[in-house]
């Protein structure tokens, strides 16, 4: 490795589905372009099955610290913490998600050497509500383990990834919607994807009810790798979410080729902008936290069962679909790490 490459430290939340793929998918790029990377987690380490498991570091801070000349941190921190990295004289480079924004220390944000933002909403967002321009990362990219095959194979699959914060941000009206797409679709395979959050939360029962039917499996996916797998095998993602922080499900899906059917607020909707699926008219209102929401609305439910049926009676459309998507995500992938190397004082180029 040159000298000249900084040596890059990711600080996460290891246990934090959102803040945990945005550390692994940035030490990949750091990693690929000649910097020795290390990561730092606070909380508790969690194993999901990626290369990096059990590699990320929950000693001490200060002497992890003396390790790396930057640091990637992918949630806010206090003004003290940011100034006392500086102090090292490392370079802060900031990832928040959405829903830390709002209560954030807006004199740490403004001490960052680089922000980082992960759509062009939140960069929007940042420009208006901090008065700080961010150096925008979208992340249309993804980690995808093989390429996806058996396109427009028969029937269709149709995924609902509802774990973590996924089975928070749904009415369990979605449920129903589900239910009778099934009941009169019973060609159609759904498979929701499920882990201990969904079993032991609001949706429990309505999913055992819905597991009676042939068509429908509950699969539990409790891994990194398991969920990718999970996107790779099916034809189409529904995701009634009512907003999100990073938009990560849709990315999951996108990245491995497979569409979504969402609703179009940001920053769901800026993944649609590139064609990587459909998005639904929503009534759009804005959360506790000042963060763009999709209403839980019964004109938004009938939207939701009206797009989802449109699909299912016209499977076309979704293999149409995949094939737009697997056909930019080469130029996608490429666009967000050559964004992220700019950002880290990386190499462009690889062997550069």
């Amino acid at each position: 490795m040159h000298a000249e490459i900084p040596r890059t430290g990711i600080v996460t939340r290891y246990s934090w589905h959102e803040a945990t793929y945005a550390a692994l998918r940035l030490a990949e790029v750091a990693q690929l372009a000649g910097s020795d990377v290390g990561l730092y987690s606070f909380g508790q380490s969690l194993q999901i099955g990626s290369p990096w498991d059990g590699r990320a570091c929950r000693g001490p801070f200060g002497p992890w610290l003396e390790t790396v000349d930057q640091v990637v941190v992918t949630h806010m921190l206090t003004e003290e913490q940011v100034r006392g990295i500086q102090s090292q004289r490392k370079r802060v480079i900031l990832l928040p998600v959405w829903h830390e924004l709002d209560m954030a220390d807006v004199a740490a944000v403004q001490q960052a050497d680089i922000l980082l933002s992960a759509s062009r909403a939140q960069h929007l967002w940042m420009q208006r509500q901090l008065g700080r321009a961010s150096r925008l990362a979208t992340w249309d990219c993804g980690w995808p383990l093989t390429h996806k095959q058996h396109i427009g194979s028969r029937p269709l699959r149709v995924l609902w990834p509802l774990y973590d914060g996924n089975a928070r941000r749904v009415p369990l009206s979605c449920c129903t919607v589900w239910r009778r797409a099934a009941e009169a679709h019973p060609q159609v395979t759904f498979t929701i994807l499920v882990n201990s959050a969904t079993l032991s939360g609001p949706f429990r029962r309505r999913l055992q009810r819905m597991a009676s039917l042939s068509n429908i499996h509950i699969q539990r996916a409790t891994s990194w790798t398991a969920r990718q797998l999970a996107f790779l095998r099916h034809d189409l993602t529904f995701w009634p979410t009512s907003g999100e922080s990073f938009g990560l499900t849709g990315i999951y899906s996108t990245a491995c080729g497979t569409p979504v059917l969402t609703f179009g607020c940001p920053p769901m909707s800026d993944l649609l902008e590139h064609g990587q699926g459909w998005e639904l008219r929503a009534t759009i209102g804005m959360s506790e936290d000042q963060l763009p929401s999709v209403a839980s609305s019964d004109e938004n439910i009938r939207q939701l069962a009206k797009g989802l049926a449109k699909l299912l009676d016209n499977p076309n459309l979704v293999w149409d679909k995949q094939r737009t998507v697997l056909q930019g995500q080469p130029e996608r992938r490429t666009l967000f790490e050559q964004t992220v190397r700019r950002a880290l004082l990386l190499p462009t180029r690889p062997g550069a």
